[in-house]
């Protein structure tokens, strides 16, 4: 459990009831969590040794969400990220799988399905 309290995971959604219930499921778990509502600050504060796994709406507006993790990726940052969405169009899951550190949760979601994506993302 220790373990699992230094990690930091940053939640970026433009749904702000979206971004409370992460928030709350997280901490619930014993992460530390970090919100953003827009790409652009999800770029800002997506730091290796800030952050250790990214949550990220695919549809978080522009840049969507895998425009961020390449450009994160483009920048040699190698965060894990977990990608959200109620339906990821075929393409966007093949360029997807195609990426090291990138996983895909549809939504909804349970909280222990949740959870378990983030430990395998952290390999706990």
């Amino acid at each position: 459990m220790a373990k699992k309290r230094t990690c930091r995971i940053l939640v970026g959604d433009d749904d702000v009831s979206v971004l409370r219930f992460l928030e709350k499921a997280l901490a619930h778990f014993g992460f530390e969590s970090l919100v953003c509502q827009d790409g652009a600050q999800v770029l800002q504060r997506a730091e290796p040794g800030a952050v250790s796994l990214l949550l990220l709406d695919y549809r978080i507006g522009k840049p969507d969400g895998v425009e961020l993790v390449t450009t994160l990726r483009d920048r040699g940052i190698a965060i894990p990220v977990i990608l959200m969405s109620s339906h990821f169009p075929e393409d966007v899951a093949r360029q997807c799988s195609a990426m090291p550190g990138v996983s895909l949760l549809e939504k909804p979601f349970a909280l222990k399905e949740l959870q378990e994506i983030i430990s395998l993302s952290l390999e706990l």
